[in-house]
């Protein structure tokens, strides 16, 4: 009796146990995929990344000494990828797109967009780079978008040592 009570709990365990270890390895091995591509990108252009970051289907990192800005994101439909060249940077900024909705009690916004901005400027010519981090026409929810936002703002800040 012991031994088949042994048995059956060491099976229950491994039945709840599987499905997240499962879960684990494929997060793993699609962050591993992530992260390559991000190197890919940088290495395909002669650049190499000093700092990067993962957050479910995004991969951003920087190349801080020849100031470049790599950004690679997957969804179902398509892939992004993005260099951007902060040498030439004269602001950074945050957009954050919402639309109001009011239901019977309170209104309230949600956002349907969250953009990193670049806007450099070459003698008398200026242009921006927009990198999108997040679209609700795509992407599901909010997943910790804002914050990698904010963290690599302050990054770019820190890094490339323009006023904020």
């Amino acid at each position: 009796m012991n031994l088949s009570t042994t048995i059956t709990g060491l099976v229950l365990v491994l039945v709840i146990i599987l499905p997240f270890a499962g879960m684990r390895m494929k997060r793993k091995k699609s962050n591993k995929k992530l992260l390559d591509a991000l190197n890919e990108l940088a290495v395909s252009n002669h650049f190499s990344i000093n700092q990067h970051e993962l957050l479910s289907d995004i991969a951003i990192g920087i190349d801080a000494i020849k100031k470049q800005l790599f950004f690679v994101k997957r969804t179902d439909q398509f892939d992004v990828n993005q260099i951007v060249d902060l040498s030439h940077i004269v602001n950074c900024e945050i957009v954050k797109t919402q639309r109001n909705v009011e239901n019977a009690t309170t209104p309230f916004k949600i956002i349907e967009k969250l953009e990193l901005v670049c806007q450099s400027q070459t003698g008398n010519k200026k242009s921006q780079s927009v990198i999108e981090f997040y679209n609700a026409d795509i992407d599901m929810q909010l997943n910790g978008e804002l914050q990698l936002l904010e963290h690599w703002k302050n990054i770019i800040v820190e890094k490339i040592g323009f006023a904020k």
